[in-house]
C-alpha cells in the first residue's frame, strides 16, 4: 500500500485591523506607562526596523521584528509573572 502524501498546513489568516491596532496600543500604553523600557523588550530577538511605516502616534514605540506575523514566536514563552507596570484590567479601560 503506498504511503499517503503529507499535506501540508494552509497558511495562517493575516492579523484583523482590529488585532493589529490591539497589538499598537497595548506596547504604547506599557512603554509610555514605564520609565524602564529594557523590562519590556527583554523578550525580543530583534527590533522591527519599519517603525516609519506606522501611524505617528506609535512610530516611537519599540516592537519586535515580525510582530505582525502569526506565529512569529518560535519560542514558547515560559510562565513567568506579569511586567507589574500595568493590570489587563486597568489596560482595557486605558485603549482609545
Amino acid at each position: 500500500m503506498p504511503s499517503a502524501k503529507h499535506i501540508p498546513d494552509p497558511p495562517t489568516r493575516p492579523f484583523t485591523e482590529y488585532h493589529v491596532f490591539s497589538q499598537l496600543e497595548r506596547n504604547y500604553i506599557l512603554q509610555t506607562a514605564s520609565d524602564d523600557q529594557r523590562e519590556i523588550t527583554r523578550d525580543f530577538r530583534g527590533i522591527d526596523d519599519d517603525a516609519a511605516l506606522r501611524p505617528a502616534r506609535y512610530q516611537g514605540i519599540i516592537l519586535p521584528k515580525n510582530w505582525q506575523r502569526k506565529g512569529s514566536r518560535a519560542k514558547k514563552r515560559s510562565q513567568r509573572s506579569s511586567h507589574g507596570i500595568i493590570s489587563f484590567l486597568e489596560l482595557t479601560f486605558q485603549v482609545d
